[in-house]
């Protein structure tokens, strides 16, 4: 069972807003759940070519490293959400229009 659960992505123009999850069902410590999580998001990684990819959801630090790298050679940026905000952050960036530490609602 997968312990990590990456739901289809929401494009919306630029952005790709990619919720996310630990499975409540499959409860695991995280060198099982970053193998999961990344077996996941290579399902959705061709959707994700040219966008600013924006993560929403639970997960632990290991497993947004994993997620992000899956993505970072595909997307103009990666950001994740802040609640604090209640926006997303750019955390990685090859697209000048999007600089790390900025700030992006959707």
């Amino acid at each position: 069972m997968n312990t990590f659960i990456v739901n289809l992505p929401v494009i919306n123009g630029d952005f790709a807003v990619v919720r996310v999850g630990f499975n409540p069902e499959a409860p695991a410590s995280n060198d099982v759940i970053v193998v999961d999580a990344t077996t996941a998001i290579k399902a959705v990684v061709e959707q994700l070519h040219g966008k600013v990819v924006l993560f929403n959801g639970a997960a632990s630090l290991p497993v947004t490293m994993a997620l992000t790298h899956a993505v970072v050679h595909v997307a103009k940026a990666v950001g994740g959400y802040d609640p604090k905000l209640a926006a997303y952050v750019i955390a990685v960036s090859h697209d000048q229009a999007y600089v790390v530490g900025q700030v992006v609602t959707v």
